[in-house]
């Protein structure tokens, strides 16, 4: 799949998409899903009238949902998910998209907030990378290096909300409190480049939590590989 928008749906990769949180997500407990998404829920030979039940998975709890093709001529497609999930979203008033993310026979859900996510950065609490030009060098008094703020958004519709080392989610672990919460990992340190490159956010960047994050730059000259430190803790367990 394209990373590209469909009406209020946006394609990630082959197993993630986003919905943004508009009246009939919050009113009505259900979303259209376009002609385009119909493969990427496995719906596409789906028959007028009937169903495909799923299930979606929202802060460790399974919700049991199901996608319809309506018995119309317009035969539209929707996927309806019980009240106490949209009950959880609307709690989340800072959320403005819906993540599914396919995994192992059901999708997990995350909440995301882009305007709450700038604020965060214009605070200094993320390093950010992003897909365009960056690393060049800026004079301060010390080594400063130039980020651009439309990375972090990319990456996190890429890979999520979950750190990639130690699989803690923010919201899981602190509720609302948490939610949208996330630090970027530069796979290449940015203190190494010499000149402008091209950043991709989907293979250069890595959501963490901040103890891997600091794990992972804890010894100085040294910077552990997202492996490295996956290995370390699960010799742990």
């Amino acid at each position: 799949m394209e990373n590209n928008n469909i009406f209020s749906w946006m394609i990630i990769d082959d197993l993630t998409v986003q919905k943004e949180i508009d009246q009939s997500v919050i009113k009505y407990n259900q979303t259209g899903i376009p002609i385009q998404l119909r493969k990427y829920w496995g719906v596409e030979a789906l028959g007028r009238g009937f169903k495909k039940e799923i299930a979606l998975n929202f802060n460790h709890k399974e919700y049991l949902s199901y996608i319809q093709m309506e018995n119309s001529e317009r035969m539209r497609t929707k996927m309806y998910w019980p009240s106490e999930l949209t009950r959880q979203i609307a709690e989340r008033k800072f959320a403005k998209w819906i993540n599914f993310h396919y995994d192992t026979e059901a999708w997990k859900v995350e909440l995301i907030n882009d305007e709450n996510s700038e604020e965060e950065i214009k605070e200094g609490n993320f390093e950010v990378e992003i897909w365009v030009k960056e690393g060049k060098k800026i004079a301060y008094f010390t080594n400063h290096y130039e980020r651009n703020d439309k990375l972090r958004k990319e990456a996190i519709r890429h890979h999520g909300l979950t750190c990639s080392c130690c699989k803690m989610n923010f919201g899981e672990k602190y509720g609302e409190w948490g939610e949208g919460f996330i630090e970027i990992h530069h796979v290449k340190p940015l203190s190494s480049l010499d000149k402008e490159e091209i950043v991709q956010a989907d293979t250069d960047l890595v959501p963490v939590c901040s103890n891997c994050h600091r794990m992972i730059h804890r010894k100085k000259g040294i910077v552990l590989s997202i492996e490295d430190l996956k290995s370390i803790i699960n010799k742990k367990k």
